[in-house]
């Protein structure tokens, strides 16, 4: 049977020795300077062609070993193509005498490490294409004589850890692309001496810290991308770093929580931030407070639930604010605060239930984009916010068309958005555009409690003032109630006095409060209709040590006024009870010598009416008169 198949088995030897070979007879050469050798089946450099071409092409061949004298004949090539081969070694010196060299692509090889000496010779080399490969390990001075490269591909590799001494020599680098590795970790100062980098680019990897002590100092860089890692917070350095060229940094899709405060310090000229798909549901008000050129802000896709206080304080130069796909229930009036600039913004897929209208009375936006959120009226102030808006979406929100609407539907003149409200409620005007409901049909049978809550942004402590507001529509104006923990009702109206306030517009402020203001607070609106109520538990209030200084110096101004409150009394009802003593004493002397007298002096001329005071209280005696 061996002897059978051993012509077959010859000829295959034979095919294959015709089909890989290192011959230059299939090669297009269109001049002396330019030949192609691409996809030829070679296993070795041809050693035929002119010695002048300046431009070769070896690409999708079997070559997958560069010995260090395959090129030594090509002195005057410019451009050298070797991707697509079987490549897992290159010889020290293999490029030794390509000094003219500009460009070399050995990407889509199977290269695991990079020696050190494999690119010598290679000083005026412009672009090196390293990528598609499987580099775990580059060798520590690697490209220490490529002082003229300009563009490092090492993207789509299996790199893991990052040094300063992988990229010896490349101080005139000026785009490092690292995307698409596996790599952990960033040692400290790793690309610090490349002086002219300006575009780094590390997304795709398993990054988890990354110190921007790395790149400090780099005025030169302009962009940094680490979208796609594991960092848990934004890049952070021992000191504020200098990179005040940074003009792009991209960090979406990351596990980011929190933004804190001066997290961007030293990225003066900072113009795009993009930080969506993380988990960012805290935004420290100062985050921002330095990027005063930045345009465009992505945050969207992240765990926002509200927008508290002047978070955007300082972004006067922003043009565009994502803030779509968050959790966002709540937007601060002062939010937006400051963004004088600002023509887009995306706020849809959120949980907004109220339009923000004192949020956005400030801004002069002409994109503004509220779709899928939890919206189910709109205010007059709202059409004319909306008016002065170039393009507005709107549409799928849960629009309820009753009496809330009547002021907006009165202004309705044909502008595009209201193209966009169909009513989702009540189940008679279901599916109806609110543009052709006529007025009397916005009705209200009772009145709604739309929102009853806390409006203070700080902590509530004993002392202070407890805001509350409660938004109620209804027919003719509903009257507001408002039940207080212990029982007891107020009534809103204009003018009141005391320590809590009902105004008719639902706005409600409690004075100095104490622990007892703690509790379940009860909105009643009574309207023609009927009553509706909505509950609020309001929790414990805390001490406020400030306020307990000064309560305890009342209690002890009043605890010495008690003192000396007491002694007073006490001296008064001595002096009293000394003067009724010095009284009694001296009535008796007096009634002592009044008898004396009469004993002695017993005549008929002493008889008479005598009045005799005997402990306090007058006795009239008759006296008689001896015969």
């Amino acid at each position: 049977m061996a002897h059978r198949h051993a012509p077959l088995v010859h000829l295959c030897l034979l095919l294959l020795f015709i089909c890989t070979s290192t011959s230059a007879d299939d090669c297009v050469c269109t001049s002396q300077y330019f030949c192609n050798c691409n996809s030829k089946n070679l296993t070795g450099v041809p050693q035929s062609l002119n010695s002048f071409v300046t431009i070769l092409g070896l690409g999708n061949n079997r070559i997958n070993t560069l010995e260090s004298n395959d090129l030594n004949r090509y002195t005057h090539l410019e451009h050298l193509y070797l991707y697509g081969n079987r490549m897992t070694m290159i010889s020290t010196g293999a490029f030794r005498n390509l000094e003219k060299l500009y460009e070399l692509e050995l990407e889509n090889n199977e290269l695991v490490v990079l020696r050190a000496g494999a690119f010598q010779g290679l000083g005026s080399l412009h672009t090196l294409e390293l990528n598609i490969n499987k580099l775990q390990t580059i060798e520590a001075g690697v490209f220490n004589s490529l002082s003229s490269l300009v563009v490092l591909y090492l993207h789509y590799n299996e790199l893991q850890v990052l040094t300063p001494e992988m990229f010896q020599g490349l101080g005139n680098l000026n785009q490092l692309h690292l995307y698409n590795n596996l790599i952990t970790t960033v040692h400290p100062r790793t690309f610090s001496h490349m002086a002219k980098l300006q575009y780094l680019y590390l997304f795709y990897n398993k990054i988890h810290t990354f110190d921007l002590s790395s790149v400090s100092g780099l005025t030169n860089l302009r962009r940094i991308s680490l979208y796609n890692n594991n960092l848990t917070s934004v890049p952070q350095g021992d000191t504020t770093p200098n990179l005040s060229g940074v003009t792009h940094f991209n960090m979406l899709t990351n596990n980011i929580a929190e933004i804190s405060a001066n997290s961007f310090s030293g990225f003066d000229s900072l113009q795009y931030l993009r930080l969506s798909y993380n988990k960012i549901s805290t935004i420290h008000e100062d985050a921002f407070k330095t990027l005063h050129d930045l345009r465009e802000l992505y945050l969207n896709g992240n765990s926002l639930r509200s927008l508290d206080g002047q978070i955007f304080s300082g972004l006067g130069s922003l043009r565009s604010l994502s803030l779509e796909q968050n959790e966002i229930e709540f937007i601060s009036s002062d939010a937006f605060t400051g963004l004088t600039t600002l023509t887009y913004l995306k706020l849809e897929d959120n949980k907004l239930k109220i339009f923000p209208v004192e949020p956005m009375s400030g801004l002069r936006v002409y994109n503004l984009y509220l779709q899928r959120n939890l919206l189910t009226s709109l205010p007059d102030m709202a059409y004319r916010l909306l008016d002065r808006t170039s393009r507005v979406i709107l549409h799928q929100n849960p629009w309820k068309c009753d009496c809330r609407m009547i002021d907006f539907r009165r202004l309705m003149r044909g502008r595009s958005f209201e193209y966009q409200i169909v009513c989702d409620s009540p189940d008679e005007l279901r599916g109806t555009w609110l543009k052709d409901v006529p007025l009397p049909n916005l009705t209200c049978a009772i009145p709604l409690i739309t929102w009853f809550e806390v409006t203070n942004s700080d902590p509530l402590k004993e002392g202070n003032t407890l805001n509350l507001f409660c938004e109620v529509w209804g027919s003719q104006n509903p009257e507001i109630t408002l039940r207080l923990p212990n029982g007891k009702h107020v009534l809103s109206t204009l003018e009141q006095k005391g320590r809590v306030q009902v105004l008719p517009n639902g706005t409600i402020t409690i004075d100095d409060i104490t622990g007892k203001d703690s509790g379940t607070y009860v909105c009643i609106a009574n309207g023609i209709g009927g009553d509706t109520e909505k509950s609020l538990y309001v929790p414990e209030i805390m001490p406020n040590p400030f306020a307990q200084d000064s309560l305890n110096g009342v209690h002890m101004s009043k605890l010495a006024g008690g003192i000396l409150g007491a002694i007073a009394v006490a001296a008064l009802v001595a002096l009293v009870v000394g003067t009724v003593w010095y009284k009694r004493r001296r009535t008796q002397t007096d009634e002592q010598v009044l008898v004396d007298n009469a004993q002695v002096n017993e005549t008929p001329e002493a008889a008479g009416e005598t009045a005799i005071d005997v402990a306090g209280t007058t006795e009239d005696t008759i006296t008689e008169t001896r015969a």
